[in-house]
Order: structure tokens, then sequence, then C-alpha cells
């Protein structure tokens, strides 16, 4: 019976908060998007997206592949999440009773260790190689090596 007084008494406050926190992110990532895409056109800032030189296109590459992995990895947890949250939510026949208790499972843990560790071991992998072809490019025929040497300060 506790349960059903506490459920009709509204916590205005809090509901009030919590709409203003999720209208504040709102608002947050509404302004981070406009200047985003609000960069001007005759002094742009370098992305990595327009590339415009040998070393710049492996390394777009290489984040491009980085993205796709993070993506995919996003898109897995955040569907397992959401499976997890709608099969699994609180129902009002489910207050007398305890959920079954599982206390572990070595397949499960075997692939929630081994499968991290294969990602960052082919992030890791492509990277290195990446960086590897970049350091140890030859030197095109006209290039010109520049020394800078500071004149002493006089006073």
């Amino acid at each position: 019976m506790r349960i059903v007084e506490t459920m009709r008494k509204a916590d205005w406050p809090a509901i009030i908060s919590r709409g203003t926190g999720v209208a504040l992110l709102l608002v947050g990532v509404l302004l981070a998007a406009g200047l985003c895409a609000a960069t001007p056109q005759d002094n742009s800032v370098p992305s990595i997206f327009d590339a415009h030189s040998t070393p710049a296109d492996s390394i777009r590459h290489l984040s491009f592949f980085v993205l796709g992995v993070t993506g995919l990895i996003f898109l897995v947890v955040f569907s397992l999440l959401t499976y997890v949250v709608v099969k699994f939510r609180s129902r009002a026949a489910d207050t007398d009773r305890e959920p079954a208790q599982v206390y572990g499972s070595t397949q499960i843990e075997l692939a929630w260790t081994i499968i991290p560790v294969l990602i960052v071991v082919v992030l890791f992998l492509a990277t290195a190689r990446v960086i590897h072809a970049i350091q140890n490019a030859p030197r095109p025929a006209e290039a010109v090596e520049v020394t800078w040497a500071s004149a002493p300060c006089a006073s």
C-alpha cells in the first residue's frame, strides 16, 4: 500500500529539475552543433576529413576505421542496453517476487574479456602500421631541408 501512495504523490521539484537538466543538455547540444556548422569558409579550421598530403590521407583512412569500429561498438552496446531495459523492466505483477539469481557464466565472462582485448589489438596494429608508414616514408626528390638558428639577443 505504501508503494501506491508514494507513486501517487508526485515529487514536482525533482521532476522540474530533471526537465531543466534535459532542456539544458538539449540546448548545449544544439549550440555545439550550430558552432560546428558555422565555421567561416574563408578561414576554415584544418580538418582530418580534408586531406592534402599522403600522410594526411592515411591518417584520414585510419580515423574512418576507428570511427567505424567505435560506432559499431556503440550500436551493439546501445541495442543490448535497450533490449535489457525493455525486457527486464519492473512490472506491477512482479512486486511480490525476487528475480532469478544468476551467479556467473564462464562463457560470457570470457567473451566480455577477450572481445575488448581483440578490439584494442586490432586498433593498435592499425595505428602502428600507419605511424610506421608515415615515419619511414621516403623523402621526395624536391624536398628542401630548412634549419634555423636564432640570433642572440642584443641588450
